[in-house]
């Protein structure tokens, strides 16, 4: 998704990235996926400055969500930490909602094996 800001003459590139996140769920191990957001800006002179926030959340379509937000408010990338810092809480707990709920949809191994 791409913003441009003509007054201050800055593009902005928002993407989704994609990461596996393992948790302990008893005595195995889950490997579910983990959306986060890029968030990338371009001055006039081609110069990027980029930030990640990885492991937002397993649902993709909540992360897709923040992405329009953020591209709908022009956040900047220099933002991205403090403003993820504030809402991280409503999101952090989807991962063990997703575990627990998601047992024979996600790779499970033994704690023994993993080990």
């Amino acid at each position: 998704m791409y913003k441009t800001d003509a007054k201050e003459n800055l593009s902005y590139e928002y993407e989704m990235v994609e990461n596996c996140v393992t948790l302990y769920v008893g005595d195995r191990l889950a490997v579910i996926p983990g959306f986060g957001i890029k968030i990338t800006v371009i001055d006039s002179h081609g110069t990027e400055y980029s930030q990640v926030y990885e492991k937002i959340s397993p649902y993709r379509e909540k992360v897709e969500q923040l992405i329009a937000r953020f591209a709908n408010l022009a956040l900047s990338p220099y933002h991205l930490w403090e403003v993820m810092d504030d809402i991280i809480e409503e999101y952090i707990v989807d991962f063990d909602l997703c575990a627990s709920e998601s047992i024979d949809t996600f790779l499970y191994k033994n704690v023994e094996v993993a080990i």
